[in-house]
């Protein structure tokens, strides 16, 4: 909790009111509570504020035209989000301080969590009614200045994840960054000062991590199904690969201020990333991909098609507008802020139909479909976003649930070893695909390798144990 003044001004008096005070009565109100200004009735402009002074003076001839609102005690101070600096603050006014402007101070309170905000405010409310509170501004004009804020891990995360905002990051991945960094919050690593951070505290962090089951909260409205699903996931320990997500982004969060010159090393760099169970890569065949796409629904089965004939990922494909397609190019730019890189590449003309029917489908609305309006929608025309159920439903109408492995990534992997199996070079797919590394495009050479020898395997002229029985059998019957 840090008590540093904020530059944005947020009116105390749009709180609710309770009674009403009038004329001298009002100012009185005013200059006890610190309020700067009262209201002022007047009968040819209107209502408007006026400063102390100049309504004591219309106070003593027209009483009944000042007035002010008390504040009830319970209402005392405020709270809101600073989107700027991500968290929550809490606002009281000081009694007895005024700027050289003479606006009422305020001392602030910043929590990264509404809930806490809460408790901080009932705390201030209480001790105010009570007569326990002692109000003193952060820094006094005479006094000497207060000591700077000690930079935490949750300061360093936040930093970054401003910095990613401002780097143009996906909200998709500004989301995945925030729920790492709410996980982070639970260890009290994420209170420590990054100074003061060692390897062991990193390595602790990663051990309580993986052992912890995070705490779930009953949300009003979930079903009981839903929450039991919530709270099976809860009871699961962290996988090495969720482990190394978190401590990605706390290196890289260290990192930066060591970048900056905050920090003199990173902790995390001394820090060895549990090994990662790597997953087999799957590829769908011809007539799966044919089953799948026919098994699909109608608003799901665009993005299914356009991932088998395109190659991107996931979120390239949701986040394609109508700017990104020329269907008079036959082209489409997929934009890749995993790697930082952007390809035009050419529309297959089974994916150029599906994109056509789209449009038109716009256009009979009637309207023209904006260049920054995205492509996939679901059924409620919104943006598609969470494809999970689509994707597990489609995949069990098309009798593929028991193939190991598959996910939506899979029809990456599907459009890479076609697209090598009809001939094309391994350099053609590293463009279309936007690895910047060859040895990752040349993995899916290796699969359509194994794929060609398990066919020449499978050859069979009749020369083999198989075939000698079935040529016996053959010669028997004639």
């Amino acid at each position: 909790m840090s008590d540093t003044p904020s530059t944005t001004h947020i009116n105390i008096e749009s709180a609710p009111k309770f009674g009403r005070r009038c004329g001298l009565e009002a100012i009185e109100y005013a200059e006890q509570h610190d309020l700067r200004e009262v209201r002022f009735d007047d009968p040819r402009s209107g209502l408007r504020h006026l400063s102390l002074a100049e309504a004591r003076e219309i106070a003593e001839v027209m009483p009944d035209r000042i007035s002010v609102d008390a504040v009830r005690n319970g209402h005392y101070g405020s709270l809101f989000y600073r989107k700027d600096l991500e968290r929550w603050a809490v606002r009281i006014p000081v009694p007895g301080y005024r700027t050289a402007g003479g606006r009422v101070r305020y001392r602030y309170f910043f929590t990264d969590c509404k809930r806490d905000a809460e408790k901080v405010l009932r705390d201030l409310r209480r001790a105010r009614e009570t007569g326990g509170l002692v109000v003193k501004p952060a820094k006094a004009a005479d006094d000497e200045p207060v000591a700077a804020k000690r930079l935490t891990l949750t300061d360093a995360i936040n930093e970054f994840i401003g910095a990613k905002v401002a780097e143009g990051k996906s909200a998709r991945t500004i989301q995945h960054y925030r729920s790492i960094l709410h996980r982070v919050t639970g260890h009290p690593i994420a209170r420590m000062p990054v100074e003061e951070i060692r390897p062991e505290n990193v390595e602790a962090y990663m051990a309580w991590r993986r052992e912890r089951v995070y705490q779930v909260r009953h949300v009003r409205g979930r079903s009981p199904k839903a929450q039991r699903s919530v709270e099976r996931r809860a009871d699961a320990a962290a996988s090495n690969a969720t482990v190394n997500r978190d401590l990605n982004l706390i290196s890289a969060s260290l990192g930066r201020l060591a970048r900056l010159g905050h920090l003199t090393e990173n902790p995390c760099a001394r820090v060895v990333k549990p090994k990662e169970r790597k997953e087999a890569r799957v590829a769908l065949s011809k007539e799966e991909a044919v089953r799948l796409v026919g098994a699909c629904s109608e608003h799901f089965r665009p993005l299914v098609v356009a991932a088998l004939f395109t190659g991107a990922r996931r979120g390239e494909l949701l986040a394609l507008t109508w700017g990104d397609v020329s269907l008079d190019a036959h082209t489409v730019v997929i934009r890749r802020s995993k790697v930082g890189n952007a390809s035009r590449i050419e529309l297959h003309p089974i994916l150029e139909q599906e994109l056509r029917r789209m449009r038109d489908a716009i256009i009979a609305e009637p309207r023209i479909p904006g260049n920054d309006e995205p492509i996939f929608r679901n059924a409620y025309g919104r943006e598609l976003r969470d494809i999970r159920r689509q994707w597990h439903n489609a995949v069990r109408r098309a009798g593929l649930e028991d193939k190991q492995g598959i996910s939506f990534h899979s029809t990456r992997h599907t459009f890479a070893c076609h697209f090598l199996q009809n001939g094309a070079a391994v350099t053609d797919l590293q463009a279309i695909l936007g690895h910047s590394n060859l040895a990752t495009t040349q993995v899916y050479a290796r699969m359509v390798d194994e794929r060609m020898r398990a066919s020449i395997r499978a050859l069979d002229y009749g020369m083999g144990a198989k075939g000698k029985a079935e040529t016996a059998r053959v010669n028997e019957a004639m």
